[in-house]
């Protein structure tokens, strides 16, 4: 998240999402890992860098993409 927020300019707006709490997932015999997060890690990681931080929890649809999240974060804000 850090190389994510210095890589953008001064007061530049952002967005970036995040599935909470997942375990990664499988595309036929290949794994993708995944590192879970919730609302307070992704806070924790990007205020540092943000003015205006907003962090949104969004929880599972009725019909989820697929199993091993939690819900959907989602963060708004500029870079300081």
């Amino acid at each position: 998240m850090a190389a994510f927020a210095r890589a953008l300019t001064p007061r530049a707006p952002f967005a970036a999402a995040f599935m909470e709490n997942s375990q990664g997932y499988q595309v036929g015999d290949l794994l993708f890992p995944a590192c879970g997060v919730d609302a307070e890690d992704v806070h924790g990681a990007l205020a540092p860098f943000a003015d205006d931080l907003r962090i949104s929890r969004v929880g599972l649809p009725e019909d989820p993409i697929r199993s091993g999240y939690t819900g959907m974060i989602l963060a708004c804000g500029r870079r300081e």
